[in-house]
């Protein structure tokens, strides 16, 4: 077997590939041994027919499709591996000549690109400032209250606000339709969760009573069949409950923590905010460095690349769906989407990730960023801790994800220390 390898624009490579007659006898051999069983001829048990009657009744050339896929996958998958060919697609094949004297046939595939980085060192941005202000405390203190508010349930008539447990059934023009009847459902009166209106109907009734709520479906509402009707749901109250919004005191620090007082308790709160808002301003320092050398450097992207990328974020999508009770088709159908424009909507931000890391990895390269053994174990250790795991026993059972995870997780670390030192920060 004779071969050669030429590179072409867009990292492309193609494989021209020339088997002769020995080893395209051996190829032909073993479409024999695939398809022996396909054959019946009189006299012979099924699997049993010898290859010289098959080759006299059908000709060799009955062999020669399957003996070309067997030559082809098994002279190509030596070839990259002994030139180290990083392919990212499957290869386009073009077949130039095959007889009893053999086949010559060219391949053409894409692969990873390899590229000669640049612009990323000695360059100058600018340095972000913390966006913390004393506003974010009120809030998260707010948020906290709320995380911590109960419902108690209440003996008068429901207010904005209140939570009813409730039952309804919607008819339009006397039909009741999909989706519009439910048991013992949970609404927050004031929340705009349901219909335009429906809420606010629901506004002073009490425990026990039943009331026709009437609504109309907005034009663009996503079941097209109830768009711009008018509906009656039947509704009858159970239960009706206020919120209970702990106060902010001493006795509400206690709760949170060590804390004796609710001043030492924000203090606490506004040490978190301030660290996380800094490494959030860090974070955008490092974004925008990135960004700008990503751009000092232009390559062609392989589309196998950017649409491996792109299976990455739909199948992320199509799971998160599909725990939810929705498949990706009844999302598409939903959404008025193909799949199509579900990659096209994905392109961009495919190939801007896929550039990203290219240029990332092309800089740990160059600069021979490297984990050690200690830092990989350390790494390994924090993540046992974390998990209340005996390191030990967490080392022996890791697998091939996790530690590439870790792996990736150092290696970005030092690649950011290595960008921010060789870079400055005005």
């Amino acid at each position: 077997m004779e071969y050669s390898i030429q590179k072409l624009e867009n990292s492309v490579v193609e494989i021209a590939i020339k088997v002769g007659k020995d080893k395209w006898n051996e190829c032909i051999s073993e479409a024999y041994k695939k398809t022996k069983g396909q054959y019946k001829v009189q006299g012979f048990r099924p699997g049993k027919v010898p290859f010289d009657v098959i080759v006299n009744r059908y000709g060799i050339e009955a062999f020669y499709e399957d003996a070309l896929d067997y030559g082809i996958n098994k002279y190509y998958r030596e070839i990259i591996e002994k030139d180290k060919l990083d392919v990212v697609s499957s290869p386009e094949v073009d077949v130039h000549n095959v007889d009893e004297e053999g086949f010559n046939v060219v391949l053409k595939v894409e692969v990873y690109p390899t590229i000669e980085v640049e612009g990323y060192k000695g360059l100058s941005f600018k340095k972000i400032k913390s966006k913390y202000n004393k506003k974010m405390l009120d809030e998260e203190l707010k948020r906290i209250q709320q995380k911590y508010t109960t419902w108690k349930e209440v003996d008068r008539a429901s207010q904005n606000g209140d939570k009813l447990t409730l039952d309804y059934s919607g008819e339009v023009d006397g039909v009741k339709f999909d989706g519009g009847t439910a048991e013992n459902q949970q609404l927050e009166l004031g929340s705009n969760t349901f219909i335009p209106g429906f809420e606010d109907q629901l506004i002073g009734t009490k425990k026990g009573e039943e009331i026709d709520v009437k609504v109309k479906f907005p034009k663009d509402y996503h079941a097209k069949e109830l768009a711009d009707k008018n509906a009656i749901f039947k509704c009858k109250v159970h239960v009706i409950t206020e919120k209970v919004v702990p106060e902010l005191n001493d006795e509400f620090a206690k709760d949170m923590g060590e804390f004796e007082t609710l001043d030492e308790y924000k203090k606490h709160l506004e040490k978190e905010l301030k660290s996380h808002a800094e490494q959030e301003a860090k974070y955008e320092e490092e974004d925008e460095m990135i960004k700008a050398i990503v751009a000092n450097n232009e390559f062609e992207i392989p589309q196998g690349l950017i649409d491996e990328e792109s299976d990455r974020h739909i199948n992320e999508i199509a799971a998160r769906y599909k725990s939810m009770g929705i498949s990706l088709d009844d999302f598409l159908k939903y959404s008025g989407k193909t799949m199509e424009d579900f990659y096209n909507d994905f392109a961009e931000q495919s190939k801007n990730t896929v550039k990203t890391r290219v240029v990332l990895e092309a800089i740990i390269a160059k600069e021979g960023l490297t984990v050690a053994k200690e830092e990989f174990d350390k790494e390994l250790e924090e993540i046992a801790k974390q998990s209340q795991k005996d390191v030990e026993e967490f080392k022996k059972n890791f697998d091939q994800q996790l530690f590439a995870g870790i792996m990736n997780k150092i290696l970005i670390e030092k690649l950011i220390t290595f960008l921010r030192t060789s870079n400055k920060f005005e």
